[in-house]
């Protein structure tokens, strides 16, 4: 969602896709679509109130097994394990790049600031899918010695 139709956005905005097309190419994903609002402004009395740029997209990924997947959200103990785990994972390379940036949270917080660098975009996602590499290996290994200590 973009206010692509006011001076200067239109550039911000293919700056963005680019960047993200970089970024995406390093993690080895493509995206098949997103939201395309590009009518985020609104005149309120003489100023012109508009929106942060903001790029919306789901990606999708096959899924082997279901029965070993790992997910944002929080659950309660299993039957079959009789236990739950909470892993907290600093997505950010370092405390600067670990940013809220634009969301709601930040907003709520009025902790708006910056934005995020575009240049530093193909950096995270590559220290992103590193993590995710790591998450899996050691999700693998923990699931390899339940099964082994039945």
């Amino acid at each position: 969602m973009w206010p692509a139709k006011c001076e200067g956005e239109g550039a911000k905005l293919v700056a963005a896709c680019d960047a993200l097309c970089e970024a995406l190419a390093v993690v080895g994903c493509a995206i098949d679509g997103g939201k395309d609002s590009l009518s985020m402004a609104a005149r309120v009395g003489d100023e012109l109130v508009k929106a942060p740029g903001t790029l919306v997209l789901s990606a999708y990924a096959p899924c082997p097994d279901v029965s070993k997947v790992l997910s944002p959200d929080f659950k309660g103990p299993s039957a079959r394990t009789g236990c739950t785990k909470i892993v907290y994972v600093r997505m950010g390379s370092s405390l600067k790049m670990s940013r809220l940036g634009g969301s709601a949270l930040a907003q709520v917080l009025r902790q708006v600031g910056e934005c995020f660098s575009l240049s530093a975009l193909a950096n995270s996602f590559f220290h992103y899918d590193m993590v995710c590499l790591h998450v899996d290996f050691c999700f693998c290994n923990w699931l390899t010695s339940r099964w082994l200590n039945k």
